[in-house]
Formats: structure tokens, sequence, C-alpha cells
């Protein structure tokens, strides 16, 4: 009878505390979907980031690829606060069909060190453009080199979220 309130009290003060999501800084939009971008255009957008913890945060958000650029580059949001990112995205000439692209956001939160945020959209080709043929041997190229690209990027997510003793959402998902 006198385990019923110890196993009562380690619920509350370790169990659930752990397994309960403290967000504590929330990214809008979740993901960018810039629509469909004639290949050779850029499409612009602003990630707006929310620091819902009780002490500044130090946020960076750094492209993947040279077909991204944000600015600015870093940003320290007090507790409470908002910070804005301004980001562009250049849909390549050769690149059409869908696309795939990620920012690296880093933060100096525990347990948040960093994560990717999404970018996609459509790349159509421009009229006059290229042969329909090479169009679609390029554009499956393309989509094949993203895919490979996506698993790393998960892989490393996976490896990071392992090496801090933590689920990750993408192995132990699918067990």
């Amino acid at each position: 009878m006198v385990l019923l309130p110890v196993v009562a009290l380690w619920l509350v003060l370790i169990a659930i505390p752990a397994f309960t999501v403290d967000p504590q800084i929330t990214l809008s939009p979740p993901d960018w979907d810039f629509g469909t971008l004639v290949a050779g255009n850029r499409a612009h957008g602003t990630l707006e980031v929310t620091n819902a913890s009780a002490r500044p945060v130090t946020v960076s958000v750094i492209p993947t690829c040279d077909c991204l650029t944000t600015g600015p580059s870093r940003i320290s949001i007090p507790a409470g606060s908002r910070g804005r990112f301004q980001l562009t995205i250049l849909a390549e000439e050769d690149e059409v069909g869908e696309v795939r692209e990620s920012f690296l956001v880093q933060t100096d939160l525990p347990g948040k060190a960093f994560f990717y945020y999404w970018v996609h959209g459509t790349a159509e080709e421009p009229s006059g453009g290229a042969s329909k043929v090479w169009g679609r041997i390029s554009r499956y190229v393309s989509d094949f080199l993203k895919k490979i690209k996506w698993f790393f990027q998960k892989m490393i997510e996976c490896y990071y979220d392992h090496r801090r003793r933590e689920v990750c959402r993408w192995c132990c998902a699918l067990r």
C-alpha cells in the first residue's frame, strides 16, 4: 500500500513531464509551399518564429542549397516575442517538376539544436524552353537526387535524436 503513493509521485514528477511536448518555438507557416513557379524565376516568403520559452533564443536559418537565400541569417528573439526571416527560392532553369528543398534551423534551446524547415512547390518549364524529352530526363534525375538528399537529411536527424537518447520521428515511428 505504501508503494502506491511512491508510484503516483514518480508519475507526476518524472514520467509525465518527460513525455509531454513543450513547444518552445513555433514556425509559421510550418513549411513553405511556394506554389507554381516558372523555371528561372524567384519566389519570396516570410518565416515567422515565435519564442514561447522563458528565455531569449538565438535562431539561425541556413540554406542547404544555392537556390535558397535568407535574410537575416540569425536573430536573437526575446522571451514571448517573434522574429521574421525573409526567404527566397530560385527555381533553376534545368529544374522542372516537383521542387523540395530545406533550410537548416539551428537554435540554442536544449533538445532543439537543429531541425529542417521544408520548402516545396512546382517549377514549370518556360515557354520556348528545352525539348520535352530533355525536360523529362532532367526531371527524373532531379527527383531522384532530391529523394536521396531527403533520405540523408532524415538519417542525420535520426542519428542526432538517438544520440540525445530520444525517440526519433523517423525510424522509431516505423517500428
